[in-house]
């Protein structure tokens, strides 16, 4: 709202303007709620996820990753590298599979070896890069629990 000039002593009124924003919230509402459906789904996929930038730098994890690393749900990942969050023999690994992929511009689909809390785990790793125009600025990943299966063949 604007206050016109007064001419001379005497006030001759105001302007205003007005938006309907109405429209605006209600995307607003739905892009939240889709993205808390996105989010519900994610977190109850029985798979490690995971984002990181080119500095080597969490974007995201879902659940499932934090648990499988016992990542408190309260710690703000972003910003932090694997090293912060891993030992140093996993940050290496999740580096190299990274500048890998960085390297190629190509998904990889690895088969490795964690050691968790939990012990030592087998994990079928798929990371691919994430593209902006052209450019790669980061890498998504997914790591599925293959290990009763390997230990079934190893029984074999």
């Amino acid at each position: 709202m604007g206050v016109l000039p007064y001419d001379g002593e005497e006030f001759n009124g105001s302007v205003g303007t007005l938006r309907d924003v109405t429209e605006q919230r209600e995307r607003e509402a739905e892009l939240r709620q889709t993205t808390n459906q996105l989010q519900g789904v994610i977190d109850s996929v029985e798979s490690a996820m995971w984002i990181r930038n080119t500095d080597h730098e969490y974007v995201y994890m879902n659940q499932y990753h934090r648990d499988l690393f016992d990542i408190a749900d309260d710690t703000d990942i972003a910003g932090k590298r694997a090293a912060d969050l891993h030992s140093a023999e996993v940050a290496e690994k999740f580096q190299q599979n990274d500048q890998r992929v960085y390297e190629t511009r190509e998904q990889v689909e690895i088969e490795e070896v964690i050691q968790t809390d939990d012990g030592r785990q087998y994990f079928l790793t798929r990371i691919v890069p994430l593209f902006d125009n052209g450019s790669v600025y980061a890498t998504c990943g997914i790591a599925t629990n293959i290990t009763e299966q390997k230990e079934y063949e190893e029984k074999l």
